[in-house]
């Protein structure tokens, strides 16, 4: 079976592709992460256009 990307490869492709150092670039992911966690537990799914979505299998909370 074929392996994706490491984080770190992932992060010199772009770093390199984007003429960004690996520190920026790593930190950019980084809070994509973040707010797709963040947003996904608020909405019950994130979506990146053009790229995909991620969504929760669980419902968000009802607030009362």
């Amino acid at each position: 079976m074929a392996k994706g990307m490491t984080k770190t490869a992932l992060v010199r492709h772009l770093a390199e592709k984007l003429e960004l150092t690996n520190k920026q670039t790593a930190s950019f992911l980084e809070t994509l992460a973040d707010t797709a966690v963040k947003e996904t537990k608020k909405n019950g799914e994130f979506t990146i256009p053009g790229i995909g979505k991620a969504s929760s299998p669980f419902r968000a909370s009802a607030s009362w």
